[in-house]
C-alpha cells in the first residue's frame, strides 16, 4: 500500500494535485496525507514612515496587529482547503486520509515529510505560476531535484488517466527508471503504457526497448514499444498531444540522455511541453 504526500498551496493546482493523489490511492490502494505549507509572515517593510515611529507608535501597533490578523486570514483559507480536500478523497473512497498545516520554508517541510511516503505529490507551477512561458514553479524545479522518493507531478488541471507513455533513453540508468517504475502498481493492472525512445531506429535501440518493455511485462504491466524519430524534447511531446496520452513517465538521472533536471535539461523542456501529470523517478 502506498504513502502517497500531497503538497499544497493557495494555488490553482491544488485541486489537481488532490485528484492526481486520489488516482495514485485508487492504483495502489494506498493512503494519502495531504500537506498544506505556507510561507511564514514576512513584514512589510516601510522605511518612510518608519522616521516617524517615535511620533506615533499607535499606528505601528496598528499595521502590525492588521498584518497578524492577515495571516491569520490566510492561515484558516488554507485549513479550509484542507478539510475540503479531505472530504473529497475521503467521499471518493480513499479509507485513510490526514491533513497537516504546516508554516516553514517548503523545501525544509518537505525534507522532513519525505521520508514516511512512497510518493510525492506536487504542482507542476505554485502560487507565483507563469502560464505565459510555462515556466516550472521555483518550488517544483527544486522539490523534484531534491526528493529521493518517486515524484508525481500534477498538470494544471486533472482529466482521468488512460494511458502513459514512458519516456526511454536505453541506457543503464533508463532501466533502472523502469525497475522504479513497475515496482509501484500505478502502471499495473491494464493501464496501457507505450515504451519510447526518440533517436535513431537502430538495433541497440530495438534491443533495449525490448529488455526494458519484458521487464515491465514480468511485473503485470500493459505495454508496447516504439522508436520516434527525433530528439526527445520535440518528438515525445508531438505524441503525447496527437494519442491523448494522460501520464508521462521518466527517469531523472543525470547521466543519462534524458538527465539532471538542471532546468534547461531536456527533462525540464518536457515537463513544460507536455501539459499533463508527469511521474519522475530518479
Amino acid at each position: 500500500m502506498a504513502r502517497i504526500l500531497t503538497c499544497l498551496d493557495s494555488s490553482l493546482y491544488a485541486r489537481s494535485c488532490a485528484d492526481l493523489a486520489l488516482w495514485a490511492a485508487r492504483r495502489s490502494g494506498g493512503s494519502v496525507k495531504l500537506l498544506n505549507v505556507l510561507r511564514p509572515a514576512r513584514p512589510r517593510p516601510d522605511h518612510a514612515s518608519a522616521a516617524a515611529i517615535d511620533t506615533r507608535p499607535e499606528l505601528f501597533a496598528g499595521q502590525a496587529a492588521g498584518e497578524v490578523e492577515h495571516h491569520r486570514l490566510i492561515e484558516a483559507q488554507a485549513q479550509a482547503l484542507l478539510e475540503v480536500l479531505g472530504k473529497h478523497l475521503r467521499g471518493a473512497g480513499v479509507r485513510e486520509v490526514t491533513t497537516e498545516l504546516v508554516t516553514g520554508d517548503f523545501l525544509e517541510t518537505l525534507a522532513a515529510h519525505e521520508g514516511e511516503a512512497d510518493i510525492v505529490v506536487i504542482g507542476k507551477r505554485g502560487e507565483t505560476a507563469d502560464f505565459v512561458t510555462l515556466r516550472l514553479g521555483s518550488n517544483t524545479e527544486k522539490a523534484v531535484r531534491a526528493a529521493s522518493k518517486p515524484v508525481l507531478v500534477a498538470a494544471r488541471g486533472y482529466e482521468p488517466i488512460e494511458k502513459a507513455l514512458f519516456a526511454f533513453d536505453g541506457t543503464e540508468n533508463g532501466m533502472k527508471a523502469v525497475e522504479a517504475a513497475t515496482a509501484l502498481r500505478l502502471l499495473r493492472d491494464g493501464l496501457p503504457v507505450e515504451l519510447v525512445y526518440a533517436g535513431e531506429d537502430t538495433g541497440e535501440a530495438r534491443g533495449a526497448l525490448d529488455r526494458a518493455a519484458g521487464q515491465m511485462r514480468k511485473e503485470g504491466v500493459t505495454v508496447t514499444t516504439r522508436v520516434a524519430p527525433g530528439p526527445p524534447e520535440t518528438a515525445i511531446p508531438e505524441i503525447v498531444a496527437r494519442e491523448g496520452i494522460g501520464l508521462l513517465v521518466m527517469g531523472a538521472f543525470r547521466h543519462s540522455r534524458l538527465h539532471s533536471l538542471v532546468l534547461g535539461s531536456t527533462t525540464s523542456q518536457l515537463m513544460r511541453a507536455c501539459k499533463i501529470p508527469v511521474l519522475l523517478f530518479r
